[in-house]
């Protein structure tokens, strides 16, 4: 921009501030000059004649003269980056206050002055040592606090006041004060219907509405907030919008809606926000490659990340958000960390502490939420967890008070257990293992035993869950299938089996009664950051669950990317009785059938002679997950890929006891024609690579554990596969 047009542009801005008769009414009160002359200095780029504004306008010696030199300092901090400017800005609005009470703007220019004092956390602090910028926090003398009172005061002179009341919202969320938030959110909503085009005001009243937990209006201010704006205000509306919406009960499908949908326009603050609120949660490999990714890939990895989450703790993705985003602010109300400075205390579990504003009571809140039971004595405090293992988990804290620490009372995981009778006797009934403690409490029983407390410890802060909360169990049996996918996918099924004595049915249509299980199974690929999933409800009827032995069969199947070192999760839950249910879960391989090699499925264990919910291509069985049946009569089926077309290949089945060698073990087997030998010789289609063979076996009937081998030979390569499977005769 040339001189001359500066030129122009401060002559206008001079000619908007100056009247023309200089009575002290007249340059006291001009229309609005401070909005007009701060939308002109935001074009300008030369200090030299901001400074020029910034002195003439100084010189007046008036309240408008003095708000004006204000806004023209605050110009030129923007291009220098200078304390000094700052500095001038807060001294010329410091003045015009002095000049005219009355006024809002010195407020609000004072206030902005203050914003470049404020330190990062990382700041050594005023003077150089830990801490002290901490205490002026809590005194209430640090610049965000001073600030955010100059802007209360601004809008209690002008409710009308925009800037004022935006910068308040934002202030008073940071400083996490609910009576400034009060008035900013009362302020805002009469600017927001003021000005239905401006998406300004209902971003900041989504803000002050969120921070003092009126999550209606402001899910309904972000929302209204995103359909008028744009870009990063349009992302900001929207991550707002879903913050509230998802505490609500029963919006978690909307609020997850607009999470991702602000995923769309991020910037690099609106990133920020968003890897700001996983970092509690993430690990610190997965925050540095979220860091390192182009913020356009951000979205798909966000979503990936949930997407993950959600499995792992089997519930959906709407609901591990909901999760978490109710989690956060109840850690940011009871569980800050006051010690931002300064080394650990020497008995504290986590020297290096992890990126998060809470202490270790948070941090573990956060990942696993809130606990079962609590157990305190004195100053320590143990968190119990039913249902985080097959056992419950401890987690043990102290305020440092109980080892003659004064200071900053952070709550912190200990490294070493005490030797004290009442913690430990108070924790043993429901941790066996500090009863050890009671007896004896020598050093090495100590460390042994806060030893294994110290394993399931980082357990816990390498894991996050979301668990159901069921209050009653529900017992399973399952068993897992694979099979040759589409276009290098991998089939896989879970048959699972409950029984339905602990189930509650629902009566239907004419008396009958009928059960339903929900279930959702989900296979994931921690390295690859996949997901595959299927959630489905089994449903059987009274008469139907009596004629298995009470027992409810069903299948579940999904297709998956086949990889080695994956793990899967199976949840069942009584449809019709929220509170029983059970999850289950363990590592999972899923084989890869695509080549051109010989190679065999899973062999499937079925009910013999009769037909069931599983079917595949002409197949039904009904399938039982715990591979036991009655007087050893059951089902064989299995696929074989890849045998040379046409040409003949052999099975052989051979049916073993566990322990006592092939004597004996094999009674009877029939196939599709009678036959005594274990060996068939069959010829391959010409047209088609998948064979599918389903056995009827007899085995011994004494009653014992056997082992099942299948093995194909293809005659014309002489590739050879095969395939075991456990059988257990029962009465």
């Amino acid at each position: 921009m040339g001189t001359r047009c500066l030129a122009v542009i401060a002559a206008t801005a001079f000619a908007l501030i100056m009247p023309t008769a200089h009575t002290a009414a007249q340059v006291d009160r001009p229309a609005d000059p401070p909005r007009v002359l701060r939308d002109s200095l935001a074009r300008t780029t030369e200090r030299r004649l901001i400074r020029r504004i910034e002195q003439d306008n100084a010189g007046l010696k008036t309240a408008a003269g003095s708000v004006a030199a204000g806004l023209a300092a605050l110009r030129s901090h923007e291009l220098s980056g200078l304390s000094t400017d700052a500095r001038n800005a807060r001294q010329h609005f410091a003045n015009a206050r002095a000049l005219d009470p009355a006024s809002p703007w010195p407020l609000y220019g004072w206030a902005v002055a203050m914003l470049p004092m404020i330190k990062a956390d990382s700041d050594p602090g005023r003077f150089g040592f830990a801490g002290d910028d901490a205490l002026m926090q809590d005194l209430g003398l640090d610049p965000r606090s001073r600030a955010r009172r100059a802007l209360e005061k601004a809008v209690a002179l002008d409710p009308s006041h925009t800037e004022a009341a935006q910068l308040l919202a934002r202030l008073a969320v940071e400083t996490r004060d609910s009576e400034a938030a009060t008035q900013a959110t009362a302020a805002l909503r009469a600017l927001a219907d003021a000005a239905p085009d401006d998406p300004g005001p209902r971003i900041a009243l989504a803000a002050a509405a969120l921070q003092i937990g009126d999550l209606e209006t402001s899910a309904a201010a972000g929302r209204a907030a995103a359909a008028i704006a744009t870009g990063a205000e349009r992302s900001n509306a929207r991550h707002l919008a879903a913050r509230a919406l998802l505490q609500i009960d029963g919006r978690e499908a909307d609020g997850a809606a607009e999470y991702f949908a602000g995923l769309r326009d991020l910037d690099r603050p609106g990133a920020s926000r968003y890897y700001d609120e996983l970092r509690p949660i993430a690990t610190a490999s997965e925050l540095a490659q979220l860091e390192r990714l182009p913020i356009v890939q951000a979205q798909s990895w966000i979503e990936t990340f949930w997407d993950m989450h959600a499995a792992l703790s089997a519930v959906t993705v709407p609901h591990r958000l909901a999760t978490h985003f109710q989690r956060l602010p109840h850690a940011d109300a009871f569980y800050r960390r006051e010690q931002r400075f300064g080394s650990p205390t020497r008995n504290a579990l986590l020297l290096d502490r992890p990126m998060s504003p809470y202490d270790d009571r948070g941090v573990i809140y956060v990942r696993h939420g809130a606990p079962n039971d609590i157990v305190r004595t004195r100053n320590t405090e143990s968190w119990v967890y039913n249902d985080l293992g097959s056992r419950p988990e401890m987690y043990h804290f102290t305020d440092g008070g109980a080892e003659g620490i004064q200071g900053f009372n952070d709550w912190y995981l200990m490294y070493n257990l005490p030797c004290d009778y009442d913690f430990n006797a108070a924790r043993a009934v429901h941790d066996k293992r500090l009863s050890k403690l009671v007896h004896r409490c020598d050093p090495l029983t100590v460390r042994e035993v806060s030893a294994l407390v110290r394993r399931d410890v980082r357990n816990a802060l390498a894991t996050d869950g979301d668990p159901f909360g069921f209050r009653r169990p529900l017992s399973a049996t399952y068993d897992i299938y694979t099979f040759k996918g589409e276009r290098g996918w991998t089939d896989v099924v879970a048959t699972i089996g409950v029984q339905a004595g602990p189930m509650r049915p629902l009566t239907i249509q004419g008396g009958a009664q009928q059960y339903a299980l929900r279930t959702s199974f989900i296979v994931i690929d921690t390295a690859a950051r996949a997901v595959a999933r299927k959630d489905t409800t089994i449903q059987a009827g009274a008469a139907t669950i009596a004629n298995r032995g009470s027992i409810l069969l069903g299948d579940v199947s999904l297709t998956a990317l086949p990889a080695p070192g994956m793990v899967h999760r199976v949840l069942v839950a009584d449809a019709y009785d929220e509170t029983r249910g059970q999850l289950y879960g363990g590592p999972i391989t899923v084989p890869d059938y695509s080549g051109d090699n010989l190679m065999l499925s899973d062999i499937v264990l079925a009910q013999p002679n009769t037909d069931g919910s599983f079917n595949r291509g002409s197949v039904s069985l009904s399938l039982v997950p715990w591979q036991a049946f009655q007087q050893g009569a059951f089902r064989v089926f299995y696929e074989v890929y890849n045998v040379s077309p046409g040409h003949p290949y052999t099975t052989e089945l051979k049916l073993e006891s566990v322990g006592k060698g092939i004597s004996g073990a094999v009674g009877g087997l029939l196939g599709k024609r009678p036959a005594v030998s274990l060996r068939f010789d069959e010829v391959a289609p010409a047209n088609g690579l998948v064979i599918q063979q389903v056995r009827d076996a007899q085995a011994d009937p004494s009653l014992g554990d056997y082992r099942l081998t299948v093995t194909i030979t293809d005659q014309r390569t002489g590739q050879k596969v095969s395939r075991v499977r456990p059988v257990v005769v029962v009465r």
